[in-house]
């Protein structure tokens, strides 16, 4: 009788720390509930109140804003191609007249934000006759609206010039000296661009071109001075 009552009383001792287990997570789990609920209506409490404000979210890396324009600085080269359309003219009587086609490849350089330096080389020929001219200048471009999508630009160069015929002697196929001038307007769409140009040309004389027993408009435009004015189309590559 004495083992048995030791042994329920043991076992009425093991019952409440089974059973207790439980009920203490389950006051632990009501606990935590309380505070959440009590937690949530301060918040809320808090941002009903009078002259609260909902703070503004952090803005989006993206978002739906355009990002900043691409500055003209950060692509500083230029390759140019071009068709020049040129109206020549000897300075001395009886002052003939060619028109010309040529050819127009220039890299330029952006030095500052309007201002472009570089090299131009042309080479063409007469649309009648055999006439024919190569040229070279160091070219500078100077453009009004450089961050524009339309922009206006004055032109110059100063360099050499030779123009001469098919059979003409060293002597008159020389270089001289010979500048041009000149404005234009480009469309840019990124690094490329189309433009359209008007330009003056002056060539100077070439005095050691020996005289030809019969003058010719050839010896003319090899031996005189010339000016022109020219018309050209160009495409621009922008890197």
């Amino acid at each position: 009788m004495t083992s048995s009552t030791t042994e329920g009383t043991r076992t009425d001792r093991r019952i409440p720390m089974t059973v207790g287990a439980p009920a203490a997570i389950l006051v632990t789990m009501r606990t935590l509930v309380a505070l959440t609920a009590l937690m949530s209506m301060t918040t809320l409490a808090a941002a009903q109140a009078p002259g609260a404000t909902e703070p503004a979210p952090p803005p989006a890396a993206t978002g739906g804003q355009q990002p900043p324009p691409r500055s003209v600085m950060r692509s500083r080269w230029a390759i140019t191609f071009g068709v020049v359309w040129e109206a020549l003219k000897v300075e001395a009587e009886p002052m003939p007249k060619t028109a010309m086609t040529m050819f127009d490849l220039s890299a330029h350089y952006r030095i500052r934000r309007p201002f472009e330096l570089g090299l131009a080389v042309l080479a063409g020929g007469a649309n009648a006759g055999d006439l024919d001219t190569a040229r070279m200048y160091i070219d500078g471009r100077w453009r009004f609206l450089a961050e524009k999508p339309w922009n206006v630009y004055a032109r110059f160069g100063i360099g050499v010039a030779a123009v001469a015929n098919d059979q003409a002697s060293k002597q008159e196929r020389a270089g001289r000296g010979s500048i041009h001038l000149g404005a234009g307007v480009e469309r840019r769409w990124g690094w490329f661009a189309l433009s359209a140009e008007l330009r003056l040309v002056g060539i100077g004389e070439n005095p050691d071109a020996p005289a030809p027993p019969t003058l010719s408009p050839a010896y003319q435009f090899a031996r005189n001075k010339v000016s022109g004015g020219a018309f050209s189309i160009a495409s621009n590559f922008y890197f």
